[in-house]
């Protein structure tokens, strides 16, 4: 059980593999995916754009089903225009640094609610369960708008129905076809050169490939990085090939190139510019507490979790101050944190791991705040965390409280309420079965009696028997 914060820099979506679909096949509007497990939305400009958080998909779409298999060497072809924002009206959003909630308006236009009196008429009594986080590095994704002081200002369901596709809401146009010029013929033989990570971090992996289409034939293909050449393909159209990005690096650009070599003598090149992220919050990294509302004098347990990162060490800051080093490979760290401040007042407490090549991955930020009243103590535990497709699973959700539990809730990936249980008993529902493998999140959320809530999430493995 844990407190996933919405961060997947950048977010990868697990889809069934389906048949593959050429890149004839793809039209204006779909959703489309190669051999990895990423999801995009393909638009009319003829880019591809990235659901930056599985929330995000899930404000647009009900399910994968629509998703489209194509070859990595077409996926490779489409450019990426940008990241996809939430789609207007469907929820709230705010970041874990700013206590401000806002709408979301057309085109991505953030719009401050002011008042919480305005939240309940906008999205109902239980407005504060309707609010997602957007983690720091995507907040600039959206553009703030003008704030919302009253009701008449923005209409909830009229933004959600002006924005029916992706394409309506970032106005994405199929460009112009460029004119002909007819004393320059088009050449007969073309480069496809896709990489798989743009901006790879030092110490990554990344994998190049090439596609080349030719009346006569293709004699040779290399490819290389800043002149190192990574590998050499003879008598094939396609070649591929793996660079790892130094560890250590004292330029943040390197240049990747591929020249094709074909049987008449004649050659093409292609080249792509990669940029080296040094500073990207780490993918992996999960920070969550026992509660992120507590009373004065009250602590709380943080954990960090670094479950699929080759772990070095592992420090927890409580306002960028040092407080917990864990090291010898573990990847879990723990730390009791005491605010000692005021109702009012609040911390705030992040993750740092380092990796076996000492490369590192910042968590998000983490908000503990000081109230009259401190949150429910809530776990989510299913019967087993990793299943088989067809299979079905329990999951409970158990909360107390000093003040009394009111309710408790089990919620989907996309915050649809699964089952409403009044009182301070366990509540347990089944999920499943499901047809395909992936990755399933489920929440588990409890208000006492004086409407504090608090939440905790369980990630479900869905995999093939065999």
């Amino acid at each position: 059980m844990k407190f996933i914060t919405n961060l997947i820099a950048i977010f990868a979506l697990l889809v069934l593999t389906a048949p593959p679909a050429s890149a004839e096949t793809i039209s204006s509007g779909d959703l489309i995916k190669a051999s990895g497990s990423a999801v995009y939305y393909y638009g009319a400009d003829g880019k591809r754009y990235v659901f930056p958080t599985e929330k995000t998909f899930f404000s647009w779409y009900d399910n994968f089903d629509t998703v489209k298999t194509i070859s990595d060497g077409d996926l490779a072809m489409l450019p990426i225009g940008g990241n996809v924002t939430y789609r207007p009206g469907v929820r709230m959003v705010k970041i874990t640094t700013d206590p401000k909630t806002y709408a979301v308006d057309t085109g991505g236009v953030l719009r401050h609610i002011t008042s919480e009196s305005v939240a309940i008429i906008l999205y109902g009594d239980n407005w504060n369960t309707k609010v997602d986080d957007i983690p720091d590095a995507f907040f600039t994704n959206y553009t703030m708008g003008d704030p919302i002081t009253n009701s008449a200002d923005y209409n909830p369901a009229e933004a959600m129905a002006a924005a029916t596709e992706i394409n309506a809401d970032k106005n994405l146009t199929t460009p112009p076809d460029d004119p002909e010029d007819p004393e320059t013929p088009p050449s007969a033989n073309t480069v496809q050169f896709g990489v798989s990570d743009s901006t790879p971090r030092p110490g990554d992996v990344i994998t190049l490939s090439v596609t080349a289409d030719q009346e006569e034939g293709v004699d040779e293909i290399q490819i290389f990085v800043d002149e190192i050449l990574v590998t050499t393909c003879t008598s094939n159209n396609t070649c591929t090939g793996d660079y790892q990005i130094p560890v250590i690096v004292d330029d943040t650009t390197r240049t990747a190139r591929a020249i094709v070599t074909f049987i008449n003598d004649t050659q093409l090149s292609q080249e792509i510019e990669l940029q080296i992220d040094e500073n990207a919050v780490g993918n992996g990294v999960y920070i969550y507490a026992d509660r992120t509302v507590i009373k004065e004098g009250q602590s709380t347990g943080v954990t960090v979790d670094a479950p699929d990162i080759a772990v070095r060490r592992i420090e927890i800051f409580v306002d960028n101050m040092g407080q917990k080093v864990c090291e010898s490979g573990i990847r879990t760290c723990q730390l009791s944190v005491a605010p000692g401040g005021s109702i009012g007042s609040s911390v705030t407490v992040h993750g740092l791991v380092t990796d076996d090549l000492g490369r590192t991955y910042r968590s998000e930020n983490l908000v503990i705040s000081i109230a009259e009243n401190d949150s429910p103590l809530v776990t989510i535990q299913p019967d087993k965390n990793t299943i088989y497709t067809g299979e079905t699973v329990n999951v409970t959700v158990e909360a107390s409280d000093q003040d009394g539990i009111q309710y408790i809730e089990i919620l989907d990936s996309s915050r649809q309420i699964l089952k409403h249980c009044d009182g301070a008993a366990p509540c347990t529902y089944q999920v499943g079965p499901w047809a395909q493998t992936g990755s399933y999140t489920f929440y588990g959320l409890a208000a006492d009696t004086q409407n504090a809530t608090e939440e905790q999430s369980t990630i479900i493995d869905v995999i093939n028997p065999n």
